[in-house]
C-alpha cells in the first residue's frame, strides 16, 4: 500500500511482514499464532494502526492494478500484472474479513481502544451504496444521467433528480427499477436492480452482483467491469455483464464489438480469453471459462425468448380427468388413476394433490421434450414424501432411458440414466416445510444442470456427484415415451412393478424449451402464477392466492 503513516513525523513504517500479517488477517487466512502477534504489534506500533486504518477505509477499498505486457499463450494471452504505484482500491469480495469471529472481535477491540475512533466509513462486502461524498473526498467520478420510476437506492441520496447527481469512488446499491450512469471517460453504465456496484475510476468498476449494460465510445476504450470471477476490459463498443449473487457466476454478452476476458487473481499472470460480438461467455466462481457460445441471430425468436411448453396451472380437473395446458400448446394433463387426483388450496389459486399413488401423464409433450439440448421445468411443491419424492419425470418406461427431478429431506436433485449408469447432480436446501409451499426449478442448457429453491441457486454442475457421469438431457435419450409429473415409472416394459412416487401437493407447472436465466427463476419465485412471457410484458401483478405463506 502506498498511503501509510511513513511519511508522518515521529512514525516508523510498518514492517513488510507486519502488512502481511494485515492482509492475511483481512483475508481470513491468519492464524492464530499471527493473530497473536499482529495484535501485540497494533498495541506498539502506531505507524501499523494507521495502515490497519487505511486499508478499511473507503479510499482503500477497490484495489487497482496496472497492465504489465501482453503475452500470447496458446491462442489466448497472458497479462504480467504488477500493483498500481497510484491511489489503491480493494475489490470488495477480494477482501472477505473471514476470519473467525472471536479473533475478528479481538482485534476490533484492540484497534478501537488505541484508535479511540469510530470507523467511519468502513465498507464491507455487503454494504450498500449511493452515498454523498465525505469532506475531502475526491472529485465526481460518475453522473446520473436517468432512472426508471421505481429506482430505490439502497440507501437514501441527498438528492433525488437524476440531474446532476455525482458519485465518487464509492458503493451503488440499488434495490429497485434501473440508473443509467455516465462516467467521466464517456462510458455509460446501465445498472439493473437488485444490484451493488462499486464505482472506482473513470474507466473502472466493480459489479458484486447484479446486471450491468456498457456502452463504451472511443475516449472510454479499455473500460472495465470487473467481477471476484473475471475482469472483462471493452475493445468495443456494447456489453453486458451479470452476476449471481448467490453462486458468483458471471456471464458476460457482446453485442457489439470486443471484450477481453482477464481470468485469475490480480497480481499475478493472467488468461485472457478474447470474446466478440454475438458471442456469450459465461465464467464460474473460481475464475473458469464453463463455455463460450454464439448468440443466435437477431429474429431468431424462439432462442431469444424461450417458449413455455406447457402450463399446467392445476386450477380445476375436468370430469374426465383433464388438467387444461394454458399455453395454447394443447400439451394437457391426465390425472391417474383416471379421475383420482383431487383439487386442494394452492399457492395460487388452486393446485393438485398427488397422495397416495395419484400422479399426472403429460406424455403428448414426448415429441417436444425429444429434440432439445436445453430446457426448464418450474412448479410450487408441498409436503413431498419422506423418503426420494420424484416430482418429474421423462423416459421410455423403463429405469435405462430416463430423466427425474427429485427431492429428498434435504436436498433437490436432477438425475438420469442413459444405459445401465444413473447419476445426479444435487444441491442442498434448507427444507421442505410441512404444510409450507416450496418453489423448485431446474435449468439445462447444453449439459450444464442448474437447481433453485425459492428463487436461490442451490446446485449446479456438468457431472454427477456419484460417478461423474457427464449429465445428459432430453435429446440425448432413447426412445422417449412417457412424460409424468409425481411418478417415474422403474421396472422392464410392461412390468411397471416398482414406480418412485412424490405423493404430495403440486401448483403451477411450467415447462420451458431453453434455459431461463438465474434472474428470470428469482421473478418465477417472487410473482407465483406468472409465466415468463408475461413478466417481460411487464405484467406486474401477482395473481390473487388463497392463502399465502
Amino acid at each position: 500500500m502506498n498511503k501509510t503513516s511513513a511519511g508522518t513525523p515521529g512514525m516508523e513504517p510498518p514492517f513488510p511482514e507486519e502488512r502481511q500479517f494485515v492482509d492475511a488477517y483481512l483475508n481470513g487466512a491468519v492464524s492464530p499464532e499471527d493473530f497473536a502477534t499482529l495484535e501485540r504489534r497494533l498495541l506498539e506500533s502506531a505507524a501499523l494502526r494507521a495502515y490497519l486504518r487505511q486499508v478499511l477505509a473507503v479510499d482503500s477499498l477497490l484495489y487497482e492494478w496496472q497492465e504489465g505486457p501482453v503475452q500470447p499463450v496458446q491462442g489466448r494471452r497472458v497479462v504480467a500484472e504488477a500493483p498500481s504505484q497510484g491511489d489503491q482500491l480493494v475489490e470488495p469480495r477480494g477482501r472477505r474479513l473471514q476470519v473467525p469471529f472471536q479473533l475478528a472481535a479481538a482485534l476490533a477491540l484492540v484497534v478501537v481502544a488505541c484508535f479511540g475512533i469510530a470507523w467511519q466509513g468502513f465498507i464491507a462486502r455487503g454494504m450498500s451504496g449511493g452515498q454523498a461524498p465525505q469532506k475531502g473526498a475526491k472529485p465526481a467520478i460518475a453522473q446520473l444521467v436517468a432512472q426508471s420510476k421505481d429506482a430505490r437506492f439502497a440507501k437514501s441520496r441527498s438528492q433525488t433528480s437524476a440531474a446532476g447527481l455525482s458519485f465518487g469512488k464509492e458503493w451503488v446499491g440499488l434495490t429497485h427499477g434501473s440508473v443509467t450512469l455516465r462516467f467521466e471517460s464517456g462510458a455509460t453504465v446501465l445498472l439493473q436492480a437488485p444490484a451493488q456496484l462499486g464505482i472506482d475510476s473513470p474507466l473502472r468498476c466493480f459489479l458484486e452482483y447484479g446486471r450491468v449494460s456498457v456502452t463504451a465510445p472511443e475516449s472510454a476504450r479499455d473500460f472495465v467491469v470487473a467481477t471476484e470471477a473475471v475482469e472483462v476490459v471493452d475493445l468495443g463498443t456494447r456489453f453486458e455483464v451479470s452476476v449471481d449473487r448467490v453462486s458468483g457466476m458471471a456471464d458476460v454478452t457482446v453485442s457489439e464489438g470486443l471484450v477481453d476476458l482477464k481470468l485469475g487473481s490480480p497480481g499475478v499472470a493472467r488468461v485472457v480469453q478474447p470474446v466478440t460480438e454475438g458471442q456469450s461467455a459465461r465464467i464460474d466462481a473460481t475464475g473458469t471459462i464453463v463455455e463460450v457460445r454464439s448468440l443466435p441471430a437477431v429474429g431468431s425468436v424462439r432462442m431469444m425468448f424461450p417458449e413455455l411448453l406447457a402450463h399446467l396451472a392445476l386450477d380445476g380437473i375436468s370430469e374426465n380427468g383433464t388438467l387444461v395446458d394454458a399455453s395454447g400448446q394443447g400439451h394437457h394433463g391426465t390425472t391417474q388413476p383416471a379421475g383420482g387426483s383431487q383439487a386442494v388450496a394452492g399457492h395460487v389459486r388452486q393446485a393438485v394433490s398427488l397422495a397416495n399413488g395419484r400422479w399426472i401423464d403429460v406424455s403428448n409433450l414426448v415429441t417436444g421434450l425429444r429434440s432439445l439440448d436445453a430446457f426448464t421445468v418450474s412448479c410450487w411443491i408441498r409436503n413431498p414424501r419422506t423418503g426420494v419424492a420424484v416430482v418429474f419425470s421423462a423416459s421410455d418406461g423403463t429405469a435405462h432411458q430416463r430423466l427425474q427431478l427429485q427431492v429428498h429431506q434435504g436436498s433437490f436433485a436432477y438425475g438420469w440414466q442413459a444405459g445401465s449408469e444413473f447419476d445426479a447432480i444435487s444441491g442442498a436446501v434448507t427444507g421442505w416445510g410441512r404444510d409450507q409451499w416450496h418453489h423448485i426449478a431446474m435449468t439445462f442448457d447444453r449439459g450444464l444442470v442448474s437447481l433453485y429453491q425459492d428463487g436461490n441457486l442451490v446446485g449446479s454442475g456438468r457431472y454427477g456427484r456419484k460417478l461423474g457421469l457427464a449429465a445428459v438431457g432430453p435429446a440425448e435419450l432413447a426412445g422417449i415415451s412417457q412424460v409424468q409429473v409425481g411418478r417415474l415409472p422403474d421396472a422392464s416394459p410392461g412390468r411397471d412393478l416398482w414406480p418412485q412416487w412424490f405423493d404430495g401437493d403440486i401448483d403451477d407447472l411450467q415447462i420451458y424449451d431453453s434455459a431461463l436465466s438465474a434472474e428470470a427463476i428469482g421473478q418465477l419465485f417472487h410473482m407465483p402464477g406468472q409465466t415468463f412471457a408475461e413478466l417481460q410484458a411487464g405484467h406486474g401483478s401477482s395473481p390473487d392466492r388463497s392463502h399465502g405463506d
